[in-house]
């Protein structure tokens, strides 16, 4: 009894060496860098799995043949030098196969992640293709326009622009006076003229020169931005109240894709901005061609506190866009949980002061 007791708690070393399981999971440990670096969120159950088929494809062939030809069963003749050389020979093995599943799984799984992000990327487009794209009118994406395009200045005027960005008054005026150009002088393969380059970078006093020399506060670039709408999409609160004052030019005048200044100054994240809109008494519900409020947009770029503003001023939350999403939709495609919670908290706030 005692010997039979004794054999089965006997082990051999030779056999615990051929632990196909326990090569898999050494593998498997020093891979563990995939997690972190340089892919993020390798699933380690897929990977498990990719490991183990491997495994199998590779003891079936070479593996397997090298393996079966040092399993010779052990006597009590066997010297302690011979099993050790056995022994031996199954670590080598051991590590060939570590190492080609190494090489191996490595490549699927850097692959496999790669495909799965290029895929995700993939989906963020078809949802939110690239926004310069989509603001761009057709004219924009003509092939023989595009090199004028890509230039965000014409050449003659880069000068003046960079002058104009650098508020050097005195130098802008002096070339003015030359007859270098004039106020309507259109600068930019977009179309726009001195009176939006001076409404994008802020300078007031310029704007109001050229405007009384004859530029117009309600010219239009090929996209039917006004300076109002470049200098809402730069944060410019001073030169927007310039413009108010002196013109007729509606608080919601849209361009070509129906954006109003409230539109640029909540994708582009200046809350004083849209703050001073809202005092002049810009439209907080307007909806742009994609069917999108500001608040889509302010969720969509993550601006939270800029959400959280638009929501204490009861913006319209369940407004659909043309995809028939609501802003709480694209906060949940996007897995924002700090945006769900904001939006989920006011719509229960919403629905209790609703029963009172």
């Amino acid at each position: 009894m005692e010997q039979q007791e004794e054999a089965s708690n006997s082990t051999d070393p030779y056999q615990e060496k051929t632990d196909w399981g326990s090569s898999l999971r050494e593998a498997q440990n020093s891979l563990s860098f995939l997690v972190r670096d340089p892919f993020d969120k390798v699933n380690s159950e897929k990977l498990k799995m990719a490991f183990e088929k491997e495994a199998e494809n590779i003891k079936d062939s070479e593996f397997e043949d090298e393996e079966a030809k040092t399993e010779t069963p052990t006597t009590e003749g066997d010297s302690k030098e011979g099993l050790n050389q056995r022994i031996k020979h199954k670590e080598d093995l051991q590590e060939k196969l570590r190492k080609t599943l190494m090489s191996k799984i490595t490549k699927q799984a850097l692959e496999k992640e790669k495909n799965r992000k290029l895929s995700e990327s993939k989906l963020e487009q078809n949802y939110y293709t690239d926004i310069e794209d989509r603001l761009q009118p057709d004219f924009f994406k003509n092939e023989i326009y595009q090199p004028f395009f890509n230039s965000s200045v014409w050449e003659d005027y880069e000068e003046l622009v960079y002058a104009i960005e650098r508020d050097k008054f005195s130098l802008v005026i002096d070339i003015f006076e030359k007859g270098a150009f004039h106020a309507r002088e259109i600068v930019r393969p977009t179309g726009d003229n001195i009176m939006h380059v001076c409404a994008e970078f802020g300078r007031v006093k310029m704007l109001s020169h050229f405007y009384k020399k004859g530029g117009e506060l309600c010219s239009k670039n090929y996209a039917d931005e006004l300076p109002i709408h470049l200098a809402a999409r730069e944060g410019q609160v001073e030169t927007i109240n310039y413009i108010l004052e002196n013109s007729t030019i509606l608080i919601d005048t849209t361009t070509v894709d129906l954006w109003t200044p409230f539109h640029y100054a909540v994708n582009n994240g200046y809350l004083a901005t849209i703050e001073f809109l809202i005092s002049k008494g810009a439209g907080i519900n307007t909806i742009d061609k994609f069917g999108r409020t500001a608040l889509h947009w302010a969720v969509r770029y993550n601006f939270k506190e800029i959400v959280e503003f638009l929501l204490k001023h009861n913006i319209n939350h369940e407004i659909r866009d043309k995809e028939g999403r609501t802003a709480l939709d694209i906060a949940k495609s996007v897995m924002n949980l700090d945006l769900i919670s904001i939006i989920e908290d006011y719509q229960k706030t919403r629905a209790k002061s609703r029963k009172k």
